[in-house]
C-alpha cells in the first residue's frame, strides 16, 4: 500500500501535496491479518539409491505431515491426503550392456548320499548365455549346489539272535561235539547220527568242549 498526501483543489479534484501539510500522525500502512495458525502441511526426505545399477529400477523416499509451527511431525490424518506426494517412484540410471540374458541354470537335485544320519544332495549350476554355457552370471546370484538331507537319526538295529547248535565231526567212528553259536537252528549229536546212519561210541555224559 502507498501512502500519500492529497489536497483537494476542488469539488472533485485533488492533487498530491507535500507531506508535511498532512496531520503528523499518519494512517497505519500495515495492518495484522489471516492470525490463526496454517494448517499442517506435507514434507518429504530425501530419494533413496535406485534399486538396480541399470536397467528399470525403484527409489523411495519418507513422506510426513508437518506442522507449521513449530515444525514437529504430526498425524498423517492432519493432512489433506489428495495433496499427499508420492512415496516412491521407478528409476533408470542407464541401459543394461546386452549380456543382461545371461543367467544361472540348474539341475534337479540328486539322491541324498545317505538314507539316514545327515547326508549331501548336489545339482548341477551351470551360466548359460541363450542357451549356451557361458561365463559372466554375477556371482552373488549364483544358487547354491549342495545341501543337507536326510538329517534324522538313524534307528538303531537290533542284535541278530544268537543260537546254539551241535557240531558234529566223525573221524571212523570217533564223534565230538562241540557248542558254537550260529545263526542256525540246534542240530543234536543224535539226530544227526539218524540221519546219517551212524552210530557213537562217545558217552551219554562226554562233555562239549
Amino acid at each position: 500500500m502507498t501512502l500519500r498526501c492529497m489536497r483537494k483543489v476542488t469539488y472533485q479534484r485533488e492533487e498530491a501535496a507535500a507531506h508535511s501539510l498532512c496531520p503528523v500522525v499518519s494512517p497505519a500502512q500495515l495492518r495484522p491479518c489471516n492470525t490463526q495458525a496454517c494448517p499442517p502441511g506435507w514434507n518429504t526426505g530425501a530419494w533413496s539409491q535406485c534399486s538396480k545399477s541399470c536397467g528399470r529400477g525403484l527409489r523411495k523416499r519418507s513422506v510426513f505431515c508437518q506442522s507449521a509451527d513449530p515444525g514437529a511431525v504430526v498425524p498423517d490424518s492432519m493432512c489433506r491426503q489428495n495433496q499427499r506426494p508420492k512415496a516412491q517412484e521407478s528409476c533408470v540410471l542407464r541401459r543394461c550392456p546386452k549380456n543382461d540374458k545371461l543367467q544361472w541354470t540348474l539341475t534337479s537335485w540328486g539322491e541324498c548320499s545317505v538314507s539316514c544320519g545327515g547326508g549331501v544332495q548336489t545339482r548341477g549350476v551351470q551360466c548359460v548365455y541363450q542357451g549356451r554355457p557361458a561365463s559372466g552370471c554375477l556371482a552373488h546370484q549364483r544358487p547354491v549346489a549342495t545341501r543337507a538331507c536326510n538329517t534324522q537319526f538313524c534307528p538303531r538295529a537290533a542284535p541278530p539272535p544268537q543260537h546254539h547248535h551241535n557240531r558234529v565231526t566223525a573221524v571212523g567212528t570217533t564223534l565230538r561235539g562241540k557248542v558254537l553259536p550260529s545263526q542256525g537252528f540246534p542240530v543234536s549229536i543224535s539226530r544227526f547220527l539218524k540221519l546219517f546212519g551212524l552210530r557213537s561210541n562217545v558217552p551219554s555224559n562226554f562233555p562239549c568242549v
